[in-house]
């Protein structure tokens, strides 16, 4: 009897532990039909990749699996739901735990795992606060949205970094952040989640405008001429001239609106020590000297045709065009994308 008890109590044992390994989605989407298919999903190169379908039963779907990591997938009907004439879905973080999903037409709340907890209450904060953009000008409701969504994923970032929620939120976050605030950030990342493939190349970003911050000495690179020969950066800068690198693309309409501009500043200038080197982010050639010629850029031209994987744009970790880098006379780097009116005031102050 005694041996009996015995091994009840380790199989009791053995299935809670194995319970607790797996993971339980429970939920309801609004308008889903008796007998309606749901999907389980996470999204690889901008498309939906099911992992898991359910049926409704008694206004209810589930899932049940186990996770060895944790991934932010998408509850999704497979068909259009109730009077809404669309497909709802709504995200979370699949983790092994008891996670309740609850969808409707205004959006979805996740409960139940650590993560998902963390999520939800940086959803309702967001929440909160977009409700009091009903107060703000239409005019300016984009803009404050903007700027109210950066500082949400800012704070989230920060508060759960050593969670998965927190470098979901990093991931969010980072084109937002200062050069030495992300990098603070990413010490904090633990040894865990530091192997996620986008956390390693933020962390390569980081390297790079470090090495290219202001006060530092400029990178040099190698790229071609329209006429196809080689040339360096350093055959135009550290030489004793003041040196605007403009990155840029024929492609891109701000930065060709933002020509007429340079071409004033180049010829104000040209005469008293300094040069401008555009870079291009072109993949047509032909565009790129047509573009060349039909603006009359008459300043020095470099591309190697591989668009943001171009020598140029890794060595100074340019995320954005039109992007400017200004180099002193004795190659020191003094100002990093200045446009306008700035960089020309720049560049009358540095200019002798």
């Amino acid at each position: 009897m005694k041996k009996l008890i015995y091994l009840l109590v380790i199989t009791i044992i053995f299935a809670a532990c194995a319970s607790k390994k797996d993971y339980i989605v429970t939920g309801s989407i609004e308008g889903g039909v008796e007998g309606g298919i749901v999907y389980l999903s996470f999204v690889e190169k901008g498309s939906f990749v099911n992992i898991d379908s359910s049926v409704i039963k008694n206004g209810v779907f589930t899932f049940k699996g186990r996770q060895d990591t944790v991934v932010n997938c998408y509850v999704r009907s497979k068909e259009k739901v109730g009077n809404t004439n669309r497909k709802l879905y709504g995200d979370f973080f699949l983790e092994n735990g008891e996670i309740n999903i609850i969808i409707t037409t205004k959006g979805s709340t996740v409960s139940g795992t650590p993560n998902n907890d963390a999520y939800q209450a940086i959803r309702n904060e967001m929440y909160e606060l977009q409700k009091n953009l009903a107060s703000v000008p239409k005019e300016e409701q984009m803009k404050e949205f903007d700027k109210i969504f950066t500082g949400v994923m800012k704070n989230a970032a920060t508060r759960y970094i050593s969670m998965p929620v927190g470098i979901h939120f990093l991931k969010q976050a980072q084109h937002f952040m200062e050069t030495e605030e992300l990098a603070v950030l990413l010490k904090r990342i633990p040894e865990g989640l530091a192997n996620d493939p986008e956390i390693v190349h933020m962390k390569d970003i980081v390297k790079r405008k470090q090495a290219t911050a202001i006060g530092c000495k400029f990178v040099d690179f190698t790229m071609s001429t329209p006429e196809g020969k080689t040339a360096k950066l350093s055959e135009y800068a550290g030489n004793g001239k003041v040196v605007l690198v403009d990155f840029w693309a024929s492609w891109c309409a701000p930065c060709c609106s933002a020509i007429p501009g340079l071409i004033k500043i180049y010829e104000q200038y040209k005469d008293k020590g300094f040069e401008i080197v555009a870079v291009s982010l072109d993949q047509d050639a032909k565009a790129w000297k047509e573009a060349i010629r039909k603006m009359n850029m008459s300043w020095p031209q470099l591309t190697d045709l591989k668009a943001w994987k171009s020598e140029g744009v890794k060595s100074y970790a340019v995320g954005t065009i039109p992007y400017t880098i200004l180099i002193d006379a004795g190659g020191k780097i003094i100002a990093r994308n200045l446009h306008g009116d700035e960089l020309e005031k720049a560049i009358a102050e540095s200019v002798k």
